[in-house]
């Protein structure tokens, strides 16, 4: 995301809204799609004003109120030069081993802007596709199909997240990495 210091105070307020949400439903879509459910939505040809990003996905109040006190105040992550906030998605057995699966990364980069773009309608819609996509690959990678068939039984899939550097040394040594997205602003 831009240097926000040199947005002018509708733009910044703007991107600082737009951002929280889109974190917030970034993890949503991630989390959810790791509860082991099947989860379609309905497509409506009106948006609620709760639908940020056109999004019809129901938060979870336990995963909204987890985001918030993990990501704390949002312009703080503008102020640290890029800090990513992480959502660790990991195995747990019954006899209590785990295994870390997954990291999922938001990247804040203040390196990467367009100049071009206005904060109200370009970096909005840029955001709703970084979300769809994200909304397809959470539930394209194995992950989904192992969290498809968890129960207390066997394993349940569990989640934590954090503000700093990803880690990923549990992953082991050829650990792929994918890039859904880049919203310049």
């Amino acid at each position: 995301l831009a240097n926000i210091k040199f947005l002018n105070k509708q733009d910044r307020e703007a991107l600082l809204q737009y951002t929280k949400h889109f974190v917030r439903k970034a993890v949503q879509i991630i989390v959810q799609s790791r509860l082991g459910e099947k989860k379609p939505t309905k497509s409506r040809v009106y948006a609620y004003n709760t639908d940020w990003f056109n999004l019809s996905i129901k938060d979870i109040a336990q995963i909204t109120t987890s985001t918030k006190s993990s990501l704390g105040n949002i312009e703080a992550l503008f102020s640290t030069q890029s800090t990513p906030f992480c959502v660790e998605i990991s195995l747990r057995t019954p006899e209590n081993q785990t295994m870390i699966l997954e990291t999922w990364c938001i990247l804040f980069n203040d390196q990467q802007v367009d100049q071009s773009q206005k904060v109200c309608y370009q970096v909005y819609k840029k955001m709703s596709l970084v979300l769809r996509s994200l909304l397809a690959i959470t539930r394209a990678i194995p992950t989904y199909q192992l969290s498809r068939r968890q129960n207390s039984d066997t394993y349940v899939l569990l989640y934590r997240m954090y503000c700093g550097e990803p880690v990923v040394h549990h992953l082991g040594e050829n650990y792929a990495t994918a890039k859904i997205g880049t919203v310049g602003t």
